[in-house]
């Protein structure tokens, strides 16, 4: 059981690879989706704001009131 486990698990392993490296493929699975990039986006858009009112919020703290 043990033999036939392990070749199983080693031919679809290569099967696998195999698959994954054909021409062509690899171009679609690295291309970034419209969605993915929209959120991408969105996601850096709101860590420039968060960083600009964490800068305003670190000003307000250093300002001293008397």
């Amino acid at each position: 059981m043990h033999f036939l486990v392990n070749h199983v698990q080693d031919g679809l392993q290569s099967a696998l690879v195999g698959q994954l490296y054909r021409p062509g493929l690899l171009d679609d699975l690295l291309t970034e989706s419209e969605d993915m990039a929209q959120r991408r986006s969105e996601a850096a858009d709101m860590l420039k704001a968060l960083q600009k009112a964490s800068h305003v919020i670190a000003e307000i703290r250093e300002t001293h009131l008397w």
